[in-house]
């Protein structure tokens, strides 16, 4: 990634020691240069790949012992791309900590560790999964090429999820439902997060200026004192 920096040009300075001020001048713009650099490094270095995926449907079912009827229940997981992975046989793969947030009785914590989001192009499904079953995924030919390592949507198509009958444990009980018959549409989205990076260079931005500004008072006040 490319950072221009832009120093203040050196002034020339007058009086009984112009090159002591100048050389004042120029080991202010080095430091300038040397706090931008160090400041560059860690944001250079973060994390990139962080995305946030979610599917949302009208269903049925328990969280808990507690029965919920046409609900709009939400699946999410935020996770990173680089931990996308194919099977070697037809699905791309990402897990990680999700969530379902039921209406009325809060958001649970799946404890299954296999527990994240899949796509498979060659069916164009994409959703949520505990590996072993389909939980809640979307139908549409938007997933036809999709591996799960960029932001797409919102995709709304037919839904596909399990009809439990044990249900997935999470940290407020087992989750048990259905979606609605006939079948009942859903809407997988992946929306990245901003980088670290970037949020790091707009920081950067604001660095700069306020360094850029000290040294012009620094060079004001030495040509001020000349007598």
């Amino acid at each position: 990634m490319a950072v221009i920096l832009k120093l203040p040009k050196p002034a020339l300075l007058t009086g009984p020691n112009p090159g002591e001020n100048d050389m004042k001048f120029l080991s202010c713009g080095l430091a300038a240069l040397a706090l931008l650099l160090t400041a560059l490094g860690p944001a250079e270095n973060a994390r990139a790949g962080t995305i946030t995926y979610r599917e949302e449907a009208i269903a049925s079912g328990s969280l808990g012992g507690i029965p919920f009827t046409n609900a709009d229940i939400v699946m999410q997981m935020s996770g990173d791309t680089q931990n996308a992975f194919f099977d070697g046989i037809a699905n791309w793969l990402n897990f990680g900590t999700t969530t379902v947030t039921v209406p009325g009785i809060g958001t649970a914590t799946f404890t299954d560790a296999n527990t994240g989001v899949f796509a498979t192009p060659s069916q164009g499904l994409a959703g949520f999964t505990n590996e072993m079953a389909i939980n809640l995924a979307t139908v549409n030919p938007a997933f036809a090429s999709y591996d799960l390592k960029s932001a797409i949507g919102p995709i709304t198509g037919s839904t596909v999820g399990s009809f439990f009958g044990t249900g997935d444990t999470t940290t407020l009980g087992d989750f048990v439902f259905s979606t609605s018959d006939p079948p009942a549409t859903a809407t997988f989205t992946a929306q990245e997060v901003p980088e670290p990076a970037s949020w790091g260079l707009l920081g950067l931005g604001g660095l700069g200026l306020a360094i850029e500004a000290f040294c012009k008072r620094r060079r004001s006040s030495s040509v001020q004192k000349t007598p």
